[in-house]
């Protein structure tokens, strides 16, 4: 039904959604207010046919909508620019890191030279040998699956728990490299060890070889000209130059001719 504007009393509500809500702006069309009859609190004729889908609400403006909007697109170059960053910009880094974390890069020691007198006579050889050892980084983290596993390996090298966790000591810095335990075990212990690595991560087997001096027995002056080489100590490791598992000479030739001898990795 249409009513005048002026014809409205103010005891009426005309539109009892619910109480004190406000409902907007009341469409107007030429001075009239078109009134749907479901909202009204009294009988009259409907509303005009074409004023029917006609609503009446709260309305949100774009003034409202704006700061989300911002909030969206804020949140979006953040995600831009973060993406970009990891995906260009640092690319090189995470993926060393991501390297790093699945591979490691392990030294092949070069076996120290042969040495021939003039005579290709051998007066320094090579000949195998087994070192049990230990990776730090690699042992259990659960404390006592560590003192089981240095426990078993200490049995079979003829060593205390102790005696290992003091070669450890000096190794902190080196966490990833392997620790010489015991050098030159004999083939039972090696196969005992050697068992062991493929159980528990942490221990392994180093295959290598040691000095033999063939004619130092027949000629006694002979060692004293040759030398002899030993493994290396913690100052020589801290220099950064060697490997726990290295061994340098000490004396004679063996020193003398060092950085010949012991080769390259």
């Amino acid at each position: 039904m249409k009513l005048d504007e002026n014809s409205i009393p103010d005891d009426i509500s005309a539109f009892p959604i619910s109480l004190n809500e406000k409902i907007g702006s009341v469409i107007t069309d030429e001075g009239l207010i078109f009134v749907d009859d479901t909202l009204a609190d009294w009988g009259g004729r409907s509303a005009p046919e074409n004023e029917k889908n006609r609503r009446i609400g709260t309305s949100v403006g774009t003034d409202k909508l704006l700061p989300i909007w911002l909030i969206l697109l804020v949140g979006l170059i953040v995600v831009l620019i973060r993406c970009g960053q990891i995906q260009i910009i640092k690319r090189a880094q995470f993926a060393a890191l991501a390297e790093g974390n699945r591979s490691r890069i392990e030294r092949i020691p070069a076996e120290r030279g042969v040495v021939f007198d003039r005579n290709d006579l051998i007066l320094v050889q090579n000949m195998p040998k087994f070192t049990a050892t230990v990776i730090p980084s690699d042992l259990p983290t659960n404390e006592a699956d560590r003192r089981l596993v240095l426990g078993r390996l200490a049995e079979i090298v003829e060593l205390t728990p102790r005696d290992i966790e003091e070669k450890l000591i000096y190794a902190n810095s080196l966490d990833s490299v392997a620790v010489p335990i015991a050098e030159d075990i004999n083939h039972e212990q090696a196969i005992l060890v050697e068992i062991m690595s493929s159980r528990w991560m942490g221990v392994q087997l180093l295959r290598g070889t040691k000095r033999e001096y063939p004619q130092a027995t027949e000629i006694s002056s002979m060692s004293h000209i040759i030398g002899f080489e030993s493994g290396v100590t913690a100052e020589d490791v801290e220099s950064g130059d060697f490997l726990p598992t290295d061994r340098i000479g000490r004396t004679g030739l063996e020193r003398s001719y060092e950085t010949e001898l012991r080769g390259k990795y």
